[in-house]
């Protein structure tokens, strides 16, 4: 489900701030515009320019509050130099052309000296880790005992690299870099236990490491550290747990949208942020029954009043558009719809005696319905004989355009029904169409056509909004396993 809610994921006002002055000197660059900004999730956002003179230097200044995170003075192409946004809002950056980090120094702010030699470590590692896997890789088919070498080398690299960063974690404690290296890390397995009679060890193994991570994957994360929501990996990290560690199934969704927002719920604006970055996330979402996250994180988080931050007009819309999605989620029965034929008979959807029942709206007058109703009736051909029917609305009121459609300019012999009745109008007296009430695009959520729907046999969604492809791939699966 996209763009039906009203999505404005602000970049949050934050409680941690501080004036700045940043003075900056660029051994090489003369008459320049620099940028200041900060990262956002996987976007840098800019927040002052300043110019170079000709000496090199360039000054940020603005009495104003700056928000903790990290942050980034912006050069000629597309260079950045990162430094972190604390308590320390007047400090000098040192830098030359070309930039590298051995040419950069920071000045009165003893977080971005710490930060730096974090940085410059963290590359000088992952030189020698590139040079050996090379090595390795030219000489695999050399020895064994050289392939053992660079392995042992790896492998002390790695070692050697994680206890800088725990020591400097360690002496760093509560720290904006600590909690920024927290959110960095690996999560590290302790040693499980096994017993040596139960078989297939490694896929007992498999089952509690993923078990350990579910438990324990956001606990080196401080929630209580808003600055951490300026920063290019926050998101990702939680992110990733929700995209490639849990199941994508709604009702494991949510129970890990529960335990995140919980943790964050002390921090107004940690909070704030959360709940807006996963009510966007699910929007986006390209699985249909995560229309049921989408509900909960309304119903628990906005219209029960604990997103405070939302003003009544957007509360109003999100009320409007989730009220038109609840009667279609996944794997509920689809709303009843009574509706008539060409012929004037009254037929209901929940008497359709069918394994599977494709619901299709559409209007003739539209090009994609026109392009999709032959590709359609082409599915239905291929699966009408495993009790597979269609149920055709037309869903605008003009008879003749209806009759045309189905009829004369394609003969389509599905079930094909509409929502009109004929009659007198009451005060001209003149032939018109009248609703029958059913109410149908308000249940269905009918903003546009083509929109397909399938039904099982007991009429439970079992997808919606899908594409004609997507809807072949369904019915292959489901009536091949059919009993």
């Amino acid at each position: 489900m996209k763009n039906i809610f009203f999505i404005a994921l602000c970049v949050c006002s934050l409680t941690a701030k501080a004036q700045y002055e940043i003075t900056v000197n660029i051994d090489g660059l003369r008459d320049s515009a620099i940028y200041l900004g900060y990262y956002f999730e996987d976007k840098r956002y800019v927040i002052d320019s300043a110019k170079i003179d000709k000496k090199g230097k360039a000054v940020f200044k603005s009495k104003e509050a700056i928000d903790k995170g990290v942050y980034f003075i912006g050069l000629p192409k597309r260079t950045a130099i990162d430094f972190l946004m604390t308590h320390e809002p007047k400090f000098s950056i040192v830098a030359a052309r070309p930039y590298s980090l051995d040419k950069l120094q920071f000045k009165n702010s003893p977080d971005n000296v710490q930060f730096l030699d974090y940085q410059r470590f963290l590359q000088k590692q992952q030189r020698k880790m590139q040079m050996l896997r090379q090595q390795k890789t030219n000489n695999e088919k050399g020895a064994k005992d050289s392939v053992d070498i660079y392995n042992a080398q790896i492998k002390n690299i790695d070692e050697t690299t994680k206890k800088y960063i725990h020591s400097l974690m360690s002496n760093n404690k509560g720290s904006f870099l600590q909690h920024i290296l927290s959110v960095l890390q690996a999560l590290e397995f302790p040693d499980f236990v096994m017993d040596t009679n139960i078989a297939n060890q490694d896929s007992v193994l498999q089952r509690h490491r993923l078990q350990y991570i579910c438990k324990h994957y956001f606990d080196p994360i401080n929630f209580a550290e808003d600055g951490l929501i300026r920063t290019p990996f926050f998101a990702a990290r939680i992110d990733d747990f929700f995209k490639n560690i849990i199941s994508p199934a709604p009702d494991t969704v949510i129970k890990y949208v529960d335990v995140v927002l919980n943790k964050a719920k002390p921090n107004k604006e940690m909070f704030r942020y959360l709940t807006e970055h996963f009510f966007v996330y699910y929007q986006k979402s390209p699985i249909m029954s995560h229309d049921a996250v989408i509900m909960h994180i309304v119903d628990n988080y906005y219209l029960n009043g604990v997103a405070d931050w939302t003003t009544a007009e957007r509360l109003q819309v999100i009320k409007v558009q989730a009220d038109r999605l609840r009667p279609t989620l996944l794997l509920q029965k689809a709303p009843d719809l009574l509706l008539q034929t060409l012929d004037g008979k009254f037929i209901s959807l929940h008497e359709v005696n069918a394994a599977y029942t494709i619901l299709f709206f559409f209007e003739p007058d539209c090009l994609h319905c026109q392009k999709e109703a032959p590709k359609l009736w082409e599915t239905y051909q291929k699966f009408r004989d495993k009790n597979v029917e269609v149920w055709a609305v037309y869903a605008d009121y003009n008879r003749a355009e209806w009759n045309r459609f189905v009829n004369i300019d394609h003969h389509y012999n599905w079930l094909n029904l509409w929502d009109g009745v004929e009659g007198k109008s009451l005060s001209t007296g003149a032939d018109t169409t009248y609703s029958l009430g059913s109410n149908f695009r308000y249940l269905y959520n009918v903003d546009s056509t083509p929109l397909i729907f399938l039904l099982d046999k007991d009429k439970r969604i079992v997808a919606k909004r899908i594409s004609i492809e997507t809807l072949e791939k369904i019915l292959d699966e489901r009536t091949k396993i059919a009993p």
